[in-house]
């Protein structure tokens, strides 16, 4: 079944921008590649569901791991708009992002798997007068404050949380 867009004068505040995030991680064998990292012990969560659930979540700026209780709510939405099978418990998504995470440090899978997305959809960065690209770099602070999660610290923003790094090209 594939998800219809209709235009409307109906404000509407919804996730329905998940979509987007699907169809561009169509594109990419991210899924499979995650799933031969390792084999769970629950298969109906496989590694695919739980790394495109959560950047599902990331891409809606939500970084807890109890906010895929959200989509949980909806998963034929959910599911259908990320193009996996199930939504995954958050303490299953803890788990195996855990481990994935430790996994995929040690792989360029998310950099080939970025590319090969930047090219199935004809992305090309525009260069400058000079001919260089433009490589915006920034962190984003993650609130954490009120989690017991590990590795929170404080930030320069004054709170408990993460600090990850962002890039965007062109």
């Amino acid at each position: 079944m594939s998800l219809k867009i209709i235009q409307s004068k109906e404000r509407l505040i919804t996730p329905s921008g998940v979509a987007l995030v699907g169809a561009l991680l169509e594109k990419t064998d991210i899924a499979n590649l995650s799933n031969r990292l390792g084999k769970p012990k629950d298969v109906k969560h496989q590694n695919g569901n739980c790394l495109i659930s959560y950047t599902g979540l990331l891409c809606q700026g939500k970084t807890v791991y109890d906010d895929i209780r959200e989509m949980q709510e909806d998963p034929s939405f959910f599911s259908q708009a990320l193009h996996i099978n199930s939504i995954p418990s958050s303490e299953t998504l803890r788990q195996r992002l855990d481990y994935l995470g430790s996994e995929l440090d040690k792989s360029d899978m998310i950099m080939e798997q970025s590319a090969k997305m930047m090219k199935a959809v004809g992305a090309e960065p525009t260069p400058t007068f000079t001919g260089h690209v433009a490589l915006d770099v920034d962190v984003t602070i993650h609130d954490n404050s009120k989690t017991k999660k590990e590795g929170v610290e404080w930030t320069y923003k004054g709170i408990d949380g993460y600090a990850p790094i962002n890039a965007y090209v062109g």
